[in-house]
């Protein structure tokens, strides 16, 4: 019977040890974090250009000629620019980016007719970052069809 009690007490403290020395391996943790938000936020509009008239010379039997495309710059004053998108008969084209929000014209290159007679159009949007004015579009614009197989 007393080897009993001693086997029990061995386990007993057996069991205890071994408590102890596995329990402080569970994790145990308690976290706290504390910020504070300081993002200002605005808002803005970005004004688009204004007034765009076209300058086209239509020299002699070339098929293509250089229009002068002028513009009022936007009043936005953090605009960086300007995206012009050609259109060609009704199809827009490849869009040119152009720096600065003081710039107020730009030479562009259009395609006259072969056979037939081209319209244009060029339609101006003032940037900053990702923003985008609303369109403005220049009045349409054509160069007289080019007569022969040149």
């Amino acid at each position: 019977m007393i080897t009993s009690l001693r086997h029990h007490w061995l386990l007993i403290a057996f069991a205890v040890i071994t408590f102890v020395l596995i329990a402080p391996i569970q994790a145990r943790a308690a976290f706290q974090w504390t910020t504070t938000a300081s993002t200002t936020v605005g808002t803005g509009t970005l004004s688009p250009a204004g007034n765009p008239t076209l300058n086209a010379t239509c020299p002699g039997i070339l098929t293509t000629t250089t229009v002068t495309l002028s513009w009022t710059v936007t009043p936005s004053t953090y605009a960086t620019g300007y995206v012009i998108t050609p259109v060609l008969n009704g199809t827009p084209q490849t869009p040119v980016s152009v720096n600065g929000q003081a710039t107020n014209s730009q030479a562009m290159t259009v395609i006259r007719g072969v056979g037939t007679s081209n319209s244009y159009t060029f339609r101006i949007q003032a940037v900053y970052q990702n923003w985008t004015s609303s369109v403005v579009t220049s009045p349409a614009g054509s160069c007289p069809l080019v007569v022969g197989g040149i």
